[in-house]
């Protein structure tokens, strides 16, 4: 019964993930009719940053784009460096999001230097 209480944000989902694919506008009808006004989907891999806006857009939420620190992992220094340059240049995102110190799979000191980069 939240709706008929309080409104509500949901400050960190992912939405725009395949798993809602064809259910996506009834899952955000159900968020809705729980009272969650408005949402920010966030980014954690560059590739989807195109996906994740768009679907920000359709269902009326937030872009919080970045780069997830398991995924820095993957990018050489020119990519992670290119990745921060195209970041900058959107003026989509609402916020930086997926982004901080995650050591759960950075098992090695290089490995944790770089998410610190």
């Amino acid at each position: 019964m939240m709706g008929a209480y309080c409104r509500g944000f949901d400050a960190h989902n992912h939405f725009d993930a395949p798993v809602f694919d064809g259910r996506r506008s009834e899952a955000c009808r159900h968020a809705r009719d729980a009272g969650v006004e408005s949402w920010m989907i966030a980014g954690a891999d560059p590739e989807n940053w195109g996906r994740l806006v768009q679907c920000a857009k359709q269902t009326r939420g937030y872009a919080v784009l970045g780069i997830h620190p398991w995924w820095t992992m993957n990018l050489d220094d020119e990519q992670l460096q290119t990745q921060m340059s195209r970041l900058e240049q959107m003026t989509t995102p609402w916020g930086i999001g997926e982004v901080g110190l995650d050591y759960y799979r950075a098992k090695t000191e290089g490995q944790r230097a770089r998410q610190r980069l």
